[in-house]
């Protein structure tokens, strides 16, 4: 079994992209990527979830009944 976390949340981020020359940076052509820089992170809520392995034994992961 393997336990997963997920934290969910919400970010402001700049993506910045070098052209040579401002039409080739309207039309979004022929741009080269630079860097993403990501700020106000802010964590909302954190998930926490189970997923079955597929080498784990059938008993583990058929519920016991009474």
């Amino acid at each position: 079994m393997t336990v997963i976390k997920t934290k969910i949340g919400s970010a402001f981020f700049e993506y910045i992209e070098h052209y040579p020359n401002e039409q080739d940076a309207l039309d979004s052509k022929n741009g080269e990527f630079k860097e993403v820089k990501i700020g106000k992170l802010k964590m909302e809520r954190t998930k926490i979830s189970k997923k079955e392995s597929s080498n784990d034994s059938k008993s583990e992961r058929t519920p016991k009944t009474s």
